[in-house]
């Protein structure tokens, strides 16, 4: 380092130079290799290869460890003690997350599900007709054949002769597939390549439209085999969609009835509501012939109006959830309690009932006192 910067000569078991940090003709920088040590005789400076280069660049000691680390090819961790702190809390975090979650996966009913998975395996290449038999079953399986035990790795077969033939190696989630309104039933997968079958069901997943990717599968599938035909492509909700056919049409039929009763309901209670205020037309005049206010009848009325239709309300909503239980089973996806269709159905009766309460009020409270004593 210091021979990038003077010019030395060897001088017995030293090294001599004119010093660079005054102006000198005779030599009196020596460079002593032995002790990494270099002294000026001339301006009295010295030190080590480290005071070499601040002296010479004027900087400081951190910055010359620098310069000698890049020189030295050496890289230097920089880290500050609060930098090295913060490392260690975030250490100590996430060792306690990783106790936390191995306690949740080992120990709690939460993690079961995650640590079955993680036992087991699904199928994979090499599954083939020379590799032993495995099969997959699914969860409605593995509670009616093994309550109670690990299914990993249990034996079975269609026959006493071949009872230890084939192996579960993995539990799959239930799948509905003849009827989305029954559960599950106990279901067992077999690799294809181990028996294989006349026919198969190839499932894509796709992130845009399925509509759009129908022409690559099938000439996915040209390509492999230009002879396999395929038939009947189709998306997952058309499927679904077909299978409701006849519950959409029962559905949309519902609908109109329920809408037919619940506006047939309304004009009843607009009429009984009309026909009650109008009758105490007498009753209104008296009232305002003894002082009170219109604003005083109209409070009135539709206060007790008011009253009548929460009473209503209150049995009727009773009486449909009570009832309720005899649709849920027709049902599928919906609650029989749907909050959001008994708020319709209870906004339009009150909807209904404020006019048919308001109108013959007002109309009653702006006759004439007179008019409405006689009124029959």
């Amino acid at each position: 380092m210091v021979g990038e910067t003077v010019q030395l000569r060897k001088a017995g078991t030293t090294y001599k130079g004119l010093c660079p940090f005054h102006g000198e003709k005779t030599p009196s920088f020596t460079v002593t290799p032995g002790r990494d040590s270099w002294k000026c005789f001339g301006c009295g400076l010295g030190g080590d290869v480290f005071s070499f280069v601040m002296q010479r660049d004027g900087v400081t000691f951190p910055d010359a460890l620098r310069t000698l680390a890049a020189k030295a090819g050496v890289e230097i961790d920089e880290r500050t003690k609060r930098e090295d702190a913060h490392r260690a809390r975030l250490r100590d975090v996430m060792e306690t997350a990783i106790a936390f979650y191995h306690q949740v996966l080992t120990a709690t009913s939460q993690g079961a599900p995650a640590l079955e998975y993680l036992r087991g395996r699904g199928f994979t290449a090499a599954d083939t007709e020379s590799s032993p038999r495995v099969v997959l079953i699914n969860e409605a399986a593995a509670r009616q054949y093994f309550p109670g035990e690990d299914p990993i790795g249990q034996r079975f077969g269609s026959s006493v002769e071949t009872s230890g033939q084939q192996e579960i190696v993995g539990i799959v989630r239930d799948a509905k597939y003849d009827s989305v309104r029954e559960p599950a039933p106990p279901t067992m997968y077999n690799a294809y390549r181990q028996r294989p079958g006349g026919g198969g069901i190839i499932a894509v997943r796709t992130a845009v439209d399925p509509a759009t990717v129908t022409s690559a599968v099938r000439e996915a599938v040209r390509q492999v085999d230009p002879n396999l035909p395929m038939m009947d492509v189709s998306t997952q909700l058309e499927q679904i969609e077909r299978r409701f056919q006849q519950e959409r049409m029962f559905a949309q039929a519902y609908t109109l009835f329920g809408a037919l009763a619940l506006l047939l309901a309304a004009i009843g209670l607009f009429g009984l509501m009309s026909y009650n205020v109008s009758r105490r037309t007498n009753e209104i005049g008296i009232r305002m012939a003894l002082g009170a206010q219109r604003a005083d009848v109209l409070r009135l009325v539709m206060r007790e109006s008011m009253a009548l239709v929460a009473v209503g309300v209150v049995v009727g909503v009773g009486v449909a959830l009570w009832a309720s239980r005899f649709v849920t089973t027709q049902l599928f996806g919906l609650p029989g309690t749907d909050a959001w269709t008994i708020a319709a159905a209870v906004g339009v009766m009150i909807l209904a009932s404020v006019p048919a309460g308001f109108l013959p009020a007002r109309r009653a409270s702006g006759v004439d006192p007179m008019v409405a004593l006689r009124y029959d």
